[in-house]
């Protein structure tokens, strides 16, 4: 056998797009439901399976993973934010491969990166630069600061900016498009509330109807107030990226418990630390610190992402500090010495 096939059911909604575009036949659908209520997708031979991808591509809820029979015991997959290095974008991404990681998570919302400035030839020029360093696109960032999708005054401006991105990162043949869609509140008579159930299903529909997931980072609320909206809106395009610091720096929840809340929305993830400081003036304080450093239980949260079938990137991101660079290369090693000790086993 020369690729192994994985399908995890716990994740698996039972669309059948794997069915329809496996040119092998090897999957079906079960008689059997999930933890969630559905009928999942098994595998009928995987002895058959020709490596395309095909299924990987299609699948809206990152359930499938494809790789090489000799990769069996898959290594943690460590990535980047470039912009964190501070250098030139296609600078930022050689300097990631230089220092052996595996992936990057790039802003498309300014400069070179953003779809205005990006032709369609540039578009694959970029794709082609990535794939050479032996990179891989494990999402983009089409966060436009502000107050997300929350905001009545700018919603209509951020979709068309959002769908732009989705349209960028179909092009580039990524999957993930993150984002912050704003603080989310306990109250559904909140207008922020009711700004988002009304703007977010656009741009989920139609991320989903590309085959990609528009993802929104964790942070300004605690994970179960995220849930309840996530659940509410029920849009297979809408998942999470889910950045343990942030709930500990920003909301004071436990990171290590959110996993478990959202387990079914996660699709990407940050690693970032820090703490939260006492509140000042009635305004939230934290402080962003180097991996390992900060109150994010880093072996208990690999061991929750373990446990829920998380088979993403673990995306480096450093947004404060003087040496970027060294922080990154810590942050790295930190990772790869946890894969060691809970990850491969």
């Amino acid at each position: 056998m020369k690729y192994i096939v994985k399908v995890n059911k716990e994740r698996c909604k039972g669309c059948k797009l794997c069915i329809e575009v496996c040119p092998q036949g090897i999957f079906k659908i079960s008689n059997k439901f999930n933890k969630i209520g559905y009928h999942y997708i098994e595998i009928i031979d995987g002895k058959n399976c020709i490596g395309c991808k095909r299924c990987v591509i299609i699948c809206p809820d990152v359930s499938i993973e494809l790789y090489k029979k000799e990769e069996e015991k898959m290594k943690l997959k460590i990535g980047v934010i470039p912009d964190c290095f501070r250098l030139p974008i296609k600078d930022g991404i050689k300097k990631a491969a230089e220092l052996g990681l595996d992936g990057i998570q790039p802003y498309a919302t300014t400069g070179e990166l953003d779809p205005k400035n990006l032709s369609k030839t540039g578009r694959d020029d970029f794709k082609h630069f990535v794939k050479s360093l032996n990179l891989e696109i494990s999402a983009i960032v089409g966060d436009f600061g502000g107050h997300g999708f929350a905001d009545p005054k700018t919603v209509e401006w951020r979709i068309e900016r959002t769908k732009e991105v989705i349209d960028l990162a179909f092009d580039l043949g990524v999957k993930i498009v993150t984002t912050h869609i704003g603080v989310v509140p306990e109250d559904e008579n909140d207008i922020a509330w009711k700004t988002m159930e009304q703007s977010l299903p656009e741009v989920g529909t139609y991320a989903y109807n590309k085959g990609i997931v528009l993802a929104t980072e964790t942070g300004p609320e605690p994970a179960i107030i995220l849930k309840k909206l996530l659940d509410k809106l029920n849009n297979p395009g809408l998942k999470v990226n889910y950045d343990p610091a942030n709930l500990v720096m920003v909301s004071g929840d436990d990171p290590v418990k959110g996993v478990y809340t959202l387990a079914n929305y996660i699709v990407h993830t940050h690693a970032k630390d820090g703490i939260k400081l006492p509140d000042e003036n009635g305004k939230k304080r934290w402080k962003e610190l180097p991996l390992g450093q900060g109150n994010v239980n880093w072996p208990e949260y690999l061991k929750a992402m373990k446990e829920i079938g998380y088979n993403g990137f673990f995306t480096i991101e450093r947004e404060v500090g003087e040496k970027p660079e060294l922080d990154i290369i810590h942050a790295r090693d930190f990772l790869r010495g946890l894969e060691k000790e809970i990850w491969i086993k």
